[in-house]
């Protein structure tokens, strides 16, 4: 090399490693846009069923009214999926409300299964008995924490992709 040649210096820029290549300033400004935007469409999609699993729970705690069930039956159900298979519960019960009988059912994972003759606490609907929800925190609250979970992670996901991308705009120089 001559004096002055720059061809052969080693720099930080790192474009020449293989597998080690810099986007250019556009292709991440795109890149930021649509992982943002991807994020925030995930986030959108995600508070409706929130926002419906939230109000059903909310309805429940607020206008049921509570009484004592008895456990009538338990069934292991197998269920089938890509990654093998898993167990949850089936749980019938039955509660007597001035003389009528009536029954319920929940299903879910292994917590907090009740055996045959147990005594369980439920919420019931005044004006129809026969809808009927048990009243454990998880079985009335899982889902909403859970669709929860996963907004609030995709919207944080979303904010930082577009304050990144807006940090990157007031670099980038202006022609």
């Amino acid at each position: 090399p001559e004096p002055g040649d720059d061809s052969d210096d080693d720099s930080d820029d790192d474009s020449d490693v293989p597998g080690r290549s810099v986007p250019p300033p556009r292709q991440k400004l795109i890149g930021g846009i649509v992982g943002g935007t991807i994020a925030l469409l995930i986030a959108i999609g995600l508070s409706i069923p929130l926002a419906i699993t939230t109000r059903s729970s909310y309805r429940i705690i607020r206008d049921y009214l509570p009484a004592t069930a008895t456990v009538t039956h338990v069934e292991w159900i197998e269920r089938e999926s890509g990654r093998g298979g898993s167990r949850v519960a089936r749980v019938l019960y039955r509660f007597t409300l001035d003389g009528q009988s009536y029954t319920g059912r929940k299903e879910g994972a292994t917590i907090g299964v009740e055996e045959v003759g147990e005594r369980i606490d439920i919420l019931y609907n005044p004006d129809n008995p026969a809808e009927n929800s048990s009243s454990r925190f998880f079985d009335l609250w899982f889902i909403p924490v859970l669709f929860g979970g996963f907004l609030l992670l995709t919207a944080s996901l979303s904010t930082y992709s577009f304050i990144t991308l807006f940090k990157e705009l007031r670099k980038a120089p202006r022609d």
